[in-house]
């Protein structure tokens, strides 16, 4: 079995100590947190999608050139009612559910009927990040779970909606220079319609920064039954970029599924006749830039953007992307574990450039003035502005990152992916990218298979890739590892070696010691 849709039999929940072959740098100190499903099968009940595992908390702690590792599942609602029924009764993304045994004949058939918050999913198994003084595991559903940061114990749950208007959020917000939280969501009041919303920290510190959200901004839907997938998005000084991909959701499927008994995965659809739209938005006001004008490509799905910044008149959006929406019907179960990825698309790295200065006498012609880039954006007729992509490299990959805490938002030079073999071999192996020299590095190992690299800069680091990759591995053992490979070389300097083999899960990321200190434990 793939190690992505392995089930853990048992908790660790006693840090394991690792076994250590070359050197973990000194100056590395604090948790490396991961988050991702953790348990396919419940009772003789099976999970069929990627996305649907119970999710999995792992924290591996560095101190003084020693790691050691735990984990735990994150109780929630979802996994407690699964685990007392010892079946799926919680539907997910790919699974619908099987009846629950602790209801009348008449109260399941009423369930079809319903929606409420006893059976929305709340099986935050994508990412973990803070938001001021506390730590959350995520989804994209409207449902936080609080983690301390210690124990991986998960004392309560934050429902966003009932903060702010907004009915979800995806699990990939992004922070600002002045301590905000952004990130992007749906609202489901009328029409469809994207949401921008910012948590603002308290100045005096009266609230903790979740219950301080607001409205920032809200996109416009052209559908009314539908609306577009969005899984992240790109902040850079002054901007938001929000991309409109040819994805959607029917929300009248949605409103029978349950009926026709389907899961929550077959009302997406893919329109290939449908361009692609970009959105800029300023971060301050909520204003749309160049209202009269729509930014426009060419069909991608997007999971997740790599970076973005403002480069003289222009906004540069780089992402990993594919250009048809195969690839969200082969991440399941059965097609991962027998590596069948025929047909998919490459998923690559690309940027756009997003021209802010628009001049009607240039018309048929391109409006991107930056030199070192051959991305175009050419001015039509229509008062459409075509964006036509430059590819970063010929390597096929995901789950990218960057020196966040220097480079997010501003121009920067080194791209971290995870890359995928010919065959569509998931978790191949790790890259670095020059995205300005257009040239790569990867490091690989035989039988492995690689979970998304995250950046440590160095203290008092002298240069972009001036520190350390960290990425979760699983090798040709069934063991897992963490590695530690030294960002400038990217060459190994040393690694943690586990006699558990947990699954790889998703999303993840480094607290140093400092920032653990002050968050609120349970």
């Amino acid at each position: 079995m793939h190690p992505t849709f392995k089930s853990l039999e048992k908790e660790q929940l006693k840090a394991m100590e690792g076994r250590i072959t070359g050197t973990i740098p000194s100056w590395l100190q604090g948790s490396f947190y991961r988050n991702g499903p953790g348990k396919y099968e419940v009772g003789d009940t099976k999970y069929n999608h990627l996305f649907d595992g119970l999710a999995l908390l792992h924290k591996y702690s560095i101190r003084d050139g020693n790691v050691t590792y735990q984990n735990k599942f994150l109780k929630s609602d979802t996994y407690k009612r699964n685990m007392e029924a010892n079946r799926i009764v919680v539907a997910g993304l790919g699974t619908v559910a099987h009846p629950d045994p602790c209801k009348t004949l008449f109260q399941r058939f009423l369930s079809y009927f319903t929606f409420n918050d006893d059976v929305v999913n709340d099986n935050c198994n994508v990412n973990i990040y803070p938001v001021g003084d506390q730590l959350f595991a995520c989804t994209e559903t409207h449902w936080l779970w609080r983690i301390d940061p210690e124990t991986l114990e998960t004392p309560g749950r934050v429902n966003i909606s009932q903060i702010v208007a907004t009915n979800n959020a995806t699990a990939h917000p992004h922070y600002d220079r002045d301590g905000s939280v952004y990130n992007i969501g749906t609202c489901f009041r009328g029409r469809p319609k994207l949401t921008v919303v910012r948590w603002k920290p308290d100045p005096q510190g009266k609230t903790h920064q979740i219950q301080n959200a607001e409205l920032v901004a809200i996109i416009e839907n052209p559908y009314y039954v539908s609306y577009t997938y969005c899984h992240s998005f790109g902040l850079t000084e002054n901007y938001i970029v929000v991309i409109e991909q040819p994805l959607f959701i029917n929300i009248l499927s949605i409103l029978t599924s349950k009926i026709r008994g389907v899961p929550f995965s077959d009302c997406f659809y893919w329109d290939k006749n449908c361009k692609t739209v970009f959105h800029i938005i300023n971060k301050k006001t909520g204003e749309t830039i160049n209202p009269g004008y729509h930014y426009v490509g060419d069909p991608l799905l997007v999971f997740h953007h790599i970076n973005a910044y403002e480069d003289n008149g222009h906004v540069v959006l780089d992402i990993c992307s594919g250009e048809d929406g195969s690839v969200f019907r082969t991440i399941t179960r059965d097609n991962i574990d027998k590596q069948r990825f025929g047909g998919t698309s490459a998923v690559r790295p690309r940027r756009f450039v997003l021209p802010l200065n628009i001049s009607q006498d240039v018309v048929g012609g391109n409006l991107v003035t930056l030199s070192g880039t051959t991305s175009t954006a050419t001015l039509l007729s229509s008062n459409e502005i075509y964006c036509k992509e430059e590819f970063l490299g010929d390597l096929c990959s995901e789950f990218p990152t960057v020196n966040y805490d220097q480079m997010n938002g501003v121009k920067y030079r080194y791209m971290y992916s995870v890359t995928f073999s010919d065959t569509g071999e998931f978790g191949h192996g790790l890259v670095k990218t020059d995205v300005q020299a257009k040239t790569t590095q990867e490091w690989t190992e035989e039988g492995c298979c690689f979970t998304e690299p995250w950046f440590v800069p160095s203290p008092n680091s002298d240069g972009e890739d001036d520190g350390v990759i960290l990425s979760a591995v699983h090798n040709a053992q069934m063991k897992t590892y963490l590695l530690v490979l030294d960002a400038k070389t990217f060459t190994e300097l040393g690694r943690a070696e586990f006699d558990v083999a947990p699954p790889t899960g998703f999303h993840g990321r480094f607290l140093d010691s400092d920032m653990i200190r002050g968050l609120e434990k349970e």
